[in-house]
């Protein structure tokens, strides 16, 4: 019996490494195109639900929520818009479950070759990708075999047990709703709960649907802990994006248990095989709650901020508006404005750095890991929008100005990975030793955090688009970083003579030291974008603002 359960338990963990293999080759197969067309999809709420679906498809509605909680975070989407996704993610990851009820197991071992092959000997990248996720897609069925095979011998064993869930009561349905839902939490993989259905239907111990369509449910809601945990420490609306994927799915499996009486025999009648009967229940239930809710999106969203209220303001948007990319200068202006957004981040975690330094906050240490997933996030989304920029037909100075964009957000990514070190710093302090420096090296290195927050400040000021033509404020980050290195250079010197005096540990240099350089680094990115800031083309046309620029011919 030891060996079963880890039999058991073995072949889950392969279905749930398979299916996250499948997922991660199908994304990374489809590449950046991703996001562009996620950024398209926000127009339309029929759309939406189309690119949802694709999405559910190749990350699961849990791995997709994820995603779009990350992007409304991060400023590049609104909880409105998010909605008609979720509800397309849903969709789609029935749809992979479809895929998985077909019954492929006798072929797992030649999806397994097939993808390996793909994946070290094909000549393309994107194939390679492709490989992967049909490697982990015979890896999946492996799987359902091996649990499948484990369990067969022993059903009459967890048939007592199993009998508990009985769709045919109310209180077999809740319960039964309530231990799926438990259990998928735990593994945080619905389509894992759904499989280990499969499983079960394949050795003989679930045989009636009655039995399976509370798992099913139960999976439903079981799933949305992932999401619910990835918004921890997120700005509002992230929370609502995953407190929406919850309730979407709490009114699908409400209208689903209402609705059995007529749902069950519907199911029978479409398919005599009980899984294809399971994962065309996980289908309909899903389509049946969007056509409900995707009518009325706007009442929904706004029943959701009702219900999930918060005393703080929502976070500032981005401003890469696709509609001024027709109008180039516009476009620049707008890139400009989201540049300094996002050194507002850069200062904020300046400042959660400076608190860290005095005595570590786990809350704050978290919310500096939030912001560099934002800064990477706008990173992208910026370099994307400021490529479909190059579509149109644009002057020398734009084409010139376009280019320093594409390195400024660069050094604004690396300013933040600077201040995620600086917090590394300060915590592995903390943990080796919470009084490593004394007063006199917290009196030296505070006073170096006020003078970068003051560059970071002036840094955030100089892409208002009103200051896109003056010169005043790149000089003063630069004298402001002369100044600081001076600082630098003069608590460097120091206590390099404390240490060869050996009148100080070697731990406090140490860290000192990574402090400095860290700062030194840092600044540097400053200097560099002020440098950019500094030249000819770095300004903005206001006469211009509302021109048209045609398309290129793209074959020219």
């Amino acid at each position: 019996m030891f060996m079963v359960i880890f039999e058991v338990f073995g072949g889950l963990a392969l279905f749930i490494f398979g299916l996250s293999l499948m997922t991660d080759g199908l994304r990374q197969a489809a590449g950046n195109s991703l996001r562009t067309i996620i950024g398209r999809s926000t127009r339309n709420r029929f759309f939406g639900v189309g690119i949802g679906t694709l999405l559910g498809l190749l990350m699961h509605s849990s791995g997709a929520t994820v995603m779009y909680v990350g992007f409304i975070n991060a400023g590049l989407m609104t909880l409105m818009q998010s909605v008609p996704l979720i509800f397309g993610a849903n969709i789609g990851t029935s749809l992979s479950m479809q895929l998985i009820s077909i019954r492929l197991g006798d072929y797992a071992y030649m999806l397994i070759a097939l993808g390996f092959l793909l994946r070290i000997a094909a000549p393309r990248q994107v194939l390679k990708h492709a490989g992967t996720g049909l490697l982990g897609f015979g890896i999946l069925f492996l799987g359902m075999n091996v649990m499948s095979g484990a369990i067969a011998p022993h059903r009459e064993l967890l048939l007592p047990y199993l009998a508990h869930i009985d769709g045919t009561t109310f209180i077999g349905m809740v319960a039964g709703v309530g231990l799926a839902a438990l259990f998928t939490g735990i593994i945080q993989s619905s389509g894992a709960m759904i499989g280990m259905a499969f499983a079960l239907i394949g050795s003989g111990v679930l045989t009636n649907l009655t039995q399976v369509y509370p798992i099913v449910l139960g999976a439903h809601i079981g799933t949305c802990i992932t999401a619910i945990l990835a918004s921890t420490g997120t700005n509002i609306n992230a929370r609502r994006c995953a407190l929406a994927h919850l309730s979407f799915n709490i009114v699908n499996v409400t209208v689903a248990i209402l609705a059995a009486p007529l749902l069950i025999p519907f199911m029978q009648w479409l398919s005599t095989d009980l899984t294809r009967q399971a994962a065309n229940l996980h289908t309909t239930v899903m389509i049946l709650g969007t056509l409900v809710l995707l009518p009325i999106t706007r009442q929904f969203t706004r029943l959701v901020e009702r219900l999930f209220r918060s005393a703080t303001p929502a976070p500032e948007p981005s401003y890469l508006d696709r509609e001024l990319l027709a109008r180039p200068e516009s476009a620049i202006s707008a890139v400009l404005s989201e540049l300094r957004r996002v050194s507002g981040i850069c200062q904020q975690s300046l400042v959660l750095n400076r608190d860290i330094f005095k005595r570590h906050d786990r809350t704050k240490v978290k919310q500096i890991r939030l912001n560099e997933q934002i800064v990477d996030e706008v990173k992208i989304e910026t370099r994307l929008y400021l490529l479909d920029m190059t579509r149109r037909y644009l002057s020398r100075r734009q084409t010139l100005f376009i280019e320093n964009l594409q390195q400024v957000i660069t050094h604004i990514e690396r300013i933040h990975d600077h201040l995620d070190a600086l917090c590394d710093i300060s915590a592995k302090r903390h943990r080796i030793h919470a009084d490593a420096l004394d007063e006199e090296a917290n009196a030296n290195i505070r006073p170096l955090l006020y003078q970068v927050e003051k560059m970071l400040y002036l840094l955030r000021e100089s892409f208002h688009p009103e200051n896109a033509r003056s010169g005043d404020i790149p000089e003063q980050i630069v004298e402001a970083r002369r100044l600081l290195l001076d600082d630098i250079a003069d608590v460097n010197e120091s206590y390099q003579k404390q240490i060869a005096a050996h009148t100080i540990p070697a731990l406090r240099g140490l860290l000192v030291n990574e402090y400095l350089s860290t700062i030194e680094r840092l600044t540097n990115h400053a200097q560099v974008i002020a440098n950019y800031e500094r030249q000819a083309d770095w300004r903005l046309k206001r006469k211009k603002l509302d021109r048209v620029a045609p398309e290129l011919d793209p074959y020219l």
